[in-house]
């Protein structure tokens, strides 16, 4: 298995698991919703208003993940507001990409 690098492709959300996509949408809306309305894609403009409840449906999963696939500014976004959080901060203060399993490891004992 080989780290990515700066220059290798980006995971596509469609291949995450629908259970994990649930932070990922709710970072993503929080994130446009915080931003100018000019850079919200027509998309998702009508999802903003959704109460959280409203934001775990599959489809809103997967419009979002789509969304995410097809613009890097707003994935870019998105990464850097998750990265900023304080679990996010922890996993990435201890990850070694020249070993990525160690803090997967390191968690379980």
């Amino acid at each position: 298995m080989t780290a990515a690098g700066p220059d290798s492709p980006r995971p596509r959300l469609a291949a995450i698991p629908e259970a994990l996509l649930g932070p990922i949408v709710e970072a993503t809306l929080d994130q446009l919703r915080a931003g100018k309305p000019i850079d919200v894609p027509a998309a998702l403009k009508p999802v903003l208003a959704f109460d959280r409840r409203a934001r775990q449906a599959s489809a809103l999963r997967r419009q979002v993940s789509k969304v995410l696939d097809s613009d890097p500014a707003v994935a870019a976004a998105v990464a850097a507001t998750l990265a900023a959080t304080p679990a996010a901060a922890a996993a990435l203060a201890t990850h070694d990409p020249a070993d990525p399993t160690a803090g997967v490891f390191a968690a379980a004992a």
